[in-house]
């Protein structure tokens, strides 16, 4: 049965290499039209998503992309140069033509969906449709509240955890493990209900992060606003955002483009698939299909 299931949705790994020389690297899982998984972060490896690929996939081919800088899509120099709005739009584009389409259909998860809201804005006549996941939102003016919110949701026990790993030994001693657990350590924050956190939290190795990714694009943030792209899009929109998020942007998202559809996931917070997957592929589906 296992067996029967893996060739059913058909695994592929494949890479291509853009125009500056970087080498990034996707994973396929199904037939069909392709649509593209973006994860979030910035920094995040693509395979938190595999849960959201597979229910892609029972219709159209799922395509998992590694954004650059992160997962097997490494790079030789981790900063504003090489890491930046232009840098990761184009690379989208570039996943475009290799897949040898006209549009393309973006899920995109939280960061994803800002970096597919980027892409949208940039090529409108290059989407076919687009489905925000408890994205942010079209500027950065939901960073602060997103802050406080998540800090209103913290334990002791978190706040504990995350000062252990932000002790500046440690820090030093292997900064990127440092990162890794202490994005753990408030990973339970995100969740409505905190025990399902345990998913995501025991599948986060040092592979599945890539802070240098996060610290060098967070120097274009300065630059984002994507509200006239949004607003002069015409391809369908789907927004599938968490009740309980305490990146509480659907609304926002709903306001600032015309004529998209927004759904409310109960009972769940930033990964509203894993809290709530029944409601969550019933939002999806039938908008993909």
């Amino acid at each position: 049965m296992l067996l029967h299931h893996f060739f059913a949705l058909f695994l592929a790994l494949a890479s291509f290499t853009t125009p500056d020389n970087v080498t990034l690297h996707y994973e396929t899982i199904g037939h069909g039209d392709p649509v593209v998984v973006l994860s979030g972060g910035p920094g995040f490896s693509a395979g938190y998503m595999r849960p959201v690929a597979e229910i892609v996939a029972k219709h159209h081919q799922a395509v998992l992309f590694e954004q650059r800088g992160t997962g097997n899509s490494t790079l030789a120099s981790y900063d504003p140069a090489t890491l930046n709005f232009d840098t990761v739009v184009s690379d989208v584009e570039a996943l475009r033509l290799e897949l040898k389409v006209n549009k393309l259909t973006i899920v995109g998860h939280s960061w994803g969906g800002m970096l597919a809201m980027l892409y949208a804005q940039k090529h409108p006549d290059r989407v076919e449709r687009l489905v925000l996941v408890d994205s942010g939102g079209v500027t950065t003016a939901f960073m602060e509240k997103f802050g406080k919110n998540l800090e209103a949701h913290q334990t002791a026990d978190d706040l504990d955890k995350i000062a252990y790993w932000r002790d500046s030994a440690r820090r030093k001693a292997d900064p990127h493990h440092a990162a890794v657990e202490s994005l753990k350590a408030k990973t339970p924050a995100y969740f409505f209900d905190r025990s399902k956190a345990d998913v995501l939290v025991k599948g986060l190795h040092d592979d599945g992060y890539e802070p240098r990714v996060f610290t060098a694009l967070l120097q274009s943030f300065d630059k984002y606003d994507v509200r006239e792209g949004m607003k002069n899009l015409s391809a369908p929109v789907l927004i599938i955002h968490g009740r309980q998020d305490p990146l509480a942007v659907g609304e926002e998202l709903h306001s600032a483009i015309p004529g998209s559809k927004l759904i409310w996931i109960e009972k769940a917070g930033h990964f509203s698939w894993i809290e709530q997957p029944l409601a969550f592929r019933h939002a999806l589906e039938p908008f993909l299909r």
